[in-house]
């Protein structure tokens, strides 16, 4: 019985370290990915590849589905069923506006489309749903799902999702990329995923969350960390120390008055609050009045779709295809179903 109490305790404590990252104990846990994928192999089914011409022909595959599938969203405590195509229609005007181009809209859906075929396939029929109806998965209105505007451009996608690698991409999106997108690898969502790639893009100009900034003083600083359960005593400095090939913050240094010590960049933006502190993409500059100033570019994750990318590309006459063509390198689109 003792040694078994001696092997729970060294099991904690090493499972504990790791999922906080730790180094000297002083760093926090960084974000749950917003959206883990195994992605499950399936038959391909009929198939169009993306072009930056003309979209081509369908081409013919063994295999479809024999019908629209239905997907489980939970909201709060209810968990709606319903036909893929409707959960799409109400995901669209959600995650986009309502009123943004057309063709944007278009390659929000088939985005949205496959994100949630690659979740389904994943949750499996035993579970008691496939989604949630949040920024965890995808935000989702039952009450859009009659929004005939809506319905009209999911149609003209109908069944069309992203392939690749013999699955289904589970095809990540975010707000604003800041002029720079990153892998879901360095992001952390998902090691396997083959969105490998990372695109220079200046097409989200247009964006409000383009560029910003921010400042807090050391001590306000201090404070979010010691409740995040830090234990800072007398914050003196912090640094951006180390990015990743696009940009974006892995790693923050940070000195007290015992020492100094390494957090996680997703670790700092949970602390700092993801709405404050948009993007991994920022800088730090500390100032000599006990002020820190933080600037940056972009709002979200960067892998993937990049919404305002996509409105500009769009008011500029862009095909849905082209804008799919862009941000997801190395995908095929396929028509899932009739």
């Amino acid at each position: 019985m003792k040694i078994y109490l001696v092997f729970l305790l060294l099991f904690v404590l090493i499972t504990d370290n790791e999922a906080l990252g730790r180094t000297k104990n002083r760093v926090p846990p960084g974000p749950i990915p917003a959206h883990p994928s195994d992605g499950v192999p399936v038959t391909p089914p009929s198939a169009i590849f993306l072009s930056t011409e003309a979209p081509s022909k369908v081409k013919t595959f063994p295999w479809t589905m024999k019908k629209e599938p239905s997907i489980r969203v939970k909201a709060g405590r209810r968990i709606h069923k319903l036909p893929l195509e409707s959960y799409v229609t109400g995901v669209i005007g959600n995650e986009m506006g309502k009123n943004w181009p057309r063709e944007a809209l278009k390659a929000q859906s088939v985005a949205a489309r496959s994100y949630a075929l690659a979740r389904m396939m994943k949750a499996g029929r035993r579970a008691r749903y496939d989604v949630v109806a949040s920024q965890a998965d995808q935000v989702f209105r039952a009450r859009d799902v009659k929004n005939e505007y809506l319905a009209g451009i999911v149609a003209e996608t109908r069944g069309e999702i992203l392939w690749a690698d013999g699955a289904v991409v589970e095809a990540y999106y975010s707000s604003t990329c800041g002029g720079k997108t990153r892998s879901a690898q360095n992001a952390g969502l998902d090691p396997d995923s083959p969105l490998t790639c990372s695109i220079t893009d200046a097409s989200c100009k247009i964006s409000p969350f383009r560029s910003w900034a921010f400042r807090l003083s050391l001590a306000a600083i201090e404070n979010k960390m010691n409740k995040a359960g830090l234990g800072v005593v007398g914050l003196r400095k912090i640094s951006a120390q180390k990015k990743d090939a696009s940009g974006y913050v892995i790693s923050v240094y940070y000195q007290d008055s015992s020492g100094g010590y390494t957090i996680t960049g997703a670790g700092l933006r949970n602390i700092l609050g993801s709405m404050t502190l948009k993007s991994l993409r920022f800088r730090i500059l500390q100032q000599k009045d006990g002020m820190v100033l933080f600037s940056g570019n972009g709002f979200g994750h960067g892998v993937g779709l990049c919404q305002y990318g996509a409105k500009s590309m769009a008011l500029k006459k862009g095909a849905y295809q082209s804008i799919l063509k862009k941000y997801y390198r190395n995908t095929q689109m396929v028509k899932a179903y009739e």
